[in-house]
């Protein structure tokens, strides 16, 4: 049977065939848009006008002084390989009344930053010279919690690993330390990782970042003892099933304070992955104070039998608010 055309249906098909006609035509003669010209960013060559071994001496004298070192050394983060921190006055029931991270007195001697670090330099097309840098030191420990009910003391050994990425810019023949990334220190064949930080002192200026991330100096949070602090953790997809307990501490002082994900105390929403918690800045703050964020697997923490050891430990670097100070 053959199809029946009417006219309505023939000049359908004919306005159909005008506007392919015409798209085909708009595609020959329309000049395609210019696409950016992205210029590679080169490398500067070593040589008289810049000694890259000179250079890398600088930048690991600069990261030497005493604000930065003790974010990067795991022995100094857990009190010199004592490890043991305190819970604070009210413990959960399945929870160790301490725990932390130990770590053999033989390794915890003062390596220098710059044998451990790899060094980017980049020449930018204004001229101006950056360097970025990646610290990596992987060590062996032992994870131990302290469990008064069944009077335990539980060892479960561990290897680490600590990350801090850093970013410079040479000036006048110096390098400033402009950027750099909170410290982290997590078990190498954990699941645990952060995907968002939120720190929000009241009254002042909110810090978000990434554990990953550089970001200025001039980002980080500013402070003072007795001031109320809000900090929210984002746990990234991926991490253990059975699920984690968050803290929060400010070392040396051994008080941990747990952020909780039931939708209470400075937590949105309950279940969701996202920690939070409202408290108080402890005191006296030490003269380099860090916010350190302790996350561990719900299995390490309350299974005193399972040789399971996943946790993580990100230190965020904070100023002490020269208006408040510390009593």
């Amino acid at each position: 049977m053959m199809a029946r055309f009417t006219a309505s249906s023939t000049l359908l098909i004919c306005l159909a065939l005008i506007q392919g006609g015409c798209g085909l035509l708009e595609g020959l003669f329309t000049r395609p848009k210019p696409q950016p010209v992205v210029s590679p960013t080169p490398s500067p060559t070593d040589g008289p006008d810049f000694p890259i071994r000179e250079a890398r001496t600088q930048l690991g004298d600069l990261l030497e002084l005493a604000r930065i070192r003790p974010h990067f050394e795991p022995g100094s983060l857990v009190h010199e390989g004592v490890g043991i921190f305190s819970l604070g006055d009210t413990p959960e029931p399945d929870f160790p009344a301490r725990w932390g991270r130990s770590y053999p007195r033989g390794i915890q001697g003062q390596t220098p930053v710059i044998d451990r670090m790899s060094v980017t330099f980049l020449q930018e097309l204004t001229g101006v010279v950056t360097a970025q840098a990646t610290f990596s030191l992987e060590r062996t420990g032992t994870w131990m919690a302290d469990y008064p009910l069944q009077r335990r003391l539980v060892r479960k050994p561990f290897r680490d690993r600590a990350i801090r990425h850093a970013r410079f810019v040479r000036r006048d023949g110096g390098w400033n330390l402009t950027e750099i990334s909170p410290f982290t220190l997590g078990t190498v064949s954990g699941g645990i990782s952060i995907d968002t930080i939120q720190v929000l002192p009241e009254g002042g200026k909110p810090f978000s970042g990434y554990p990953d991330r550089p970001v200025p100096w001039s980002a980080y949070p500013v402070v003072r003892t007795g001031q109320t602090l809000e900090v929210r953790v984002q746990l990234a997809t991926g991490t253990p099933a059975a699920g984690c307990h968050v803290f929060a501490t400010f070392p040396p002082l051994r008080d941990r304070i747990l952020l909780r994900d039931d939708g209470q105390e400075g937590d949105a929403h309950p279940g969701d992955g996202s920690y939070g918690g409202r408290f108080q800045v402890p005191g006296p703050l030490p003269a380099v104070p860090q916010l350190v964020l302790d996350v561990v697997s719900v299995k390490t923490l309350t299974e005193p039998e399972s040789p399971v050891c996943d946790s993580l430990l990100v230190g965020i670097p904070v100023a002490i608010d020269p208006d408040g100070g510390t009593p």
